[in-house]
């Protein structure tokens, strides 16, 4: 009984699963949870639960809560998150306009938020910060040039080739082991590092 109350319940939550993250809640998205955390208005009491169980359990939600055309999976976590991010967003802002103390917290995480949100001053300097290591990276002739350049992107974490992390095990959750994967650009196309608009 005890299981089968487990796996009711990971179904029924499967439909507010964590979502990608977007930048701005529709204005017709409700922010208020029940006070129990649970909303049974979620619930899709035409369906027969023991014919389409994902339809009961989240018919209510799909229909009070359309996916916006930017995304392709909304959830409560959605709304979370996506509230989360802009309180993350108006405190770095409020701190790099505070005029905090010189060493403070305040200030140097507002001075950090401001130098990456100064998008003419990255344009002005182009490549220059990173003039040397291009460099570096154009000058690797063999294999054997290979080790110094990447253990010093590495060094920056930059997970050029591989990426070297912690990780449970797969095959034993009581552990974290060392797991090497391969690596990216990081962005999802290359468009995205070639395209000037």
């Amino acid at each position: 009984m005890r299981r089968f109350l487990f796996i009711l319940i990971a179904v029924m939550l499967a439909g507010c699963a964590a979502q990608p993250q977007p930048q701005t809640v529709p204005a017709s998205t409700p922010t208020v949870a029940s006070p129990t955390g649970f909303d049974t208005g979620n619930l899709d009491r035409t369906a027969n639960a023991c014919t389409d169980f994902y339809q009961f359990a989240n018919g209510g939600w799909l229909k009070t809560h359309p996916i916006p055309a930017a995304y392709s999976r909304w959830g409560n976590f959605s709304i979370v998150d996506i509230n989360n991010q802009q309180k993350m967003r108006a405190i770095l802002e409020e701190a790099a306009n505070a005029h905090a103390p010189m060493g403070s917290d305040q200030q140097k995480v507002g001075d950090y938020y401001a130098s990456c949100m100064d998008e003419k001053a990255i344009a002005r300097a182009g490549v220059d910060p990173i003039r040397d290591d291009l460099v570096r990276i154009n000058a690797v002739r063999s294999t054997t040039d290979l080790p110094q350049i990447l253990a010093r992107l590495h060094s920056f974490r930059i997970p050029a080739v591989f990426a070297f992390q912690s990780t449970q095990d797969f095959k034993n959750t009581e552990q974290v082991v060392a797991s090497i994967s391969q690596a990216g650009l990081g962005l999802p196309d290359r468009d995205y590092y070639t395209k000037d608009d």
